[in-house]
């Protein structure tokens, strides 16, 4: 005997939830087992199915709703996380850095050098700036995942500042006497990308391209030359991912500041429709943006957003007394650090959580109009 359609979809939605492990088989017995408390005209089995879909995807979509998972549960602030490929390294109280790889937490400097801060991971290994009393000044440091590497002591005995890491190379900012320029260590040899007359700060690297912001806006050094992306001022780091850049502004229509992205040709603003609210401290991979945004109220107000492209998420729900800020993405997964101290991190949903809930309801729906006819 042929079966309808709707009895075929319902097995095969039923079978995904089965498979998937994640709702228990005794939910769906019990459910099936239900129809023998009410009317026979009520309890067909594509109905029973239905319902279970439904429920079963209503569960998905709150479990995959940006599952949170706590890294860090300490006595100590953890601060200012770098993600990459599912590992995190960030700064600790007392100018040390940990690395976490995914399953334990390392500590990677201690005492020497002194007050690290700003890390910068790529695939096992970290950048960072620190403060050394043999050169009296801030420095740039390397661990390649055995040992750490004083970069830029014989660069100049000026400060150094804000590094980022892709692949064994470095950029970063210093003085060069007069204000702040952008420098580069592809290695083993150190360069300095810019010489002008205002600061270029908060450098963000890319497989040998870098991005950074002045007070006249974005700029882009794609290997041979720089090019000026944007007159809209940076008010933070900037993100450079594949030749695209992120970095959030403040606005001149009175919204605060907004996100903006530059996609290789040309600028849009993401988060112009965000009620006023600001944002800051973007992050950017694939097309993709995290970033902190002010939610309202006066103590620790801020939450993490997520923009998969064309649709903003809200990420976390502060509590009111801590904030959820400096977020870090790579790959599907976001870290950021908690105004309590601590690190956390989640993995963006899977869009399958979301359609199993709306297939789950049109089949409810369906069985609804079914039983009533």
């Amino acid at each position: 005997m042929r079966r309808p359609l709707r009895y075929t979809g319902n097995l095969i939605l039923t079978s995904i939830i089965l498979d998937s492990g994640l709702i228990p088989r005794s939910l769906l017995r019990y459910l099936s087992n239900f129809k023998n408390l009410i009317p026979r005209q009520l309890a067909a089995r594509q109905f029973i199915i239905s319902l279970a879909i439904a429920l079963s995807g209503l569960w998905l979509s709150n479990a995959y709703a940006f599952p949170v998972t706590r890294i860090t549960n300490n006595s100590w602030d953890d601060t200012h996380p770098s993600l990459h490929n599912g590992q995190i390294a960030w700064q600790a109280e007392g100018g040390k850095i940990y690395y976490w790889d995914g399953s334990d937490i390392t500590l990677v400097v201690d005492s020497w050098p002194y007050n690290n801060q700003r890390p910068s991971l790529y695939n096992g290994t970290i950048a960072w700036v620190g403060w050394t009393y043999e050169m009296y000044d801030w420095d740039i440091f390397y661990w390649d995942g055995n040992s750490i590497q004083n970069i830029s002591k014989l660069n100049n005995s000026r400060a150094d500042f804000y590094p980022s890491l892709y692949d064994g190379a470095i950029a970063w900012s210093a003085s060069d006497g007069n204000d702040e320029e952008i420098f580069y260590w592809d290695g083993s040899t150190i360069t300095q990308i810019t010489d002008n007359t205002v600061a270029d700060t908060h450098p963000s690297l890319y497989d040998g391209k870098i991005a950074w912001g002045n007070n006249s806006g974005v700029y882009y050094w794609d290997g041979t030359g720089t090019t000026k992306i944007s007159s809209i001022v940076p008010n933070a780091p900037v993100s450079l991912y594949d030749g695209t850049i992120a970095w959030s502004a403040w606005t001149t229509d009175s919204e605060g500041s907004d996100i903006f992205y530059w996609d290789g040709s040309s600028v849009s603003n993401i988060s112009s429709n965000q009620d006023s609210m600001d944002e800051y401290y973007p992050s950017l991979y694939n097309g993709t943006i995290t970033w902190q945004q002010h939610t309202g109220g006066t103590v620790n107000p801020y939450d993490i957003f997520y923009w998969d492209g064309s649709t903003i998420s809200q990420v976390t729900n502060n509590d009111g007394i801590h904030s959820n800020r400096y977020p870090s993405l790579h790959n599907g997964m976001i870290a950021w650090e908690n105004s309590n101290g601590e690190i956390y991190l989640t993995v963006v949903p899977e869009p399958y959580s979301v359609l199993l809930l709306g297939s789950g309801l049109l089949a409810l729906g369906w069985g609804f109009r079914k039983e009533e006819a």
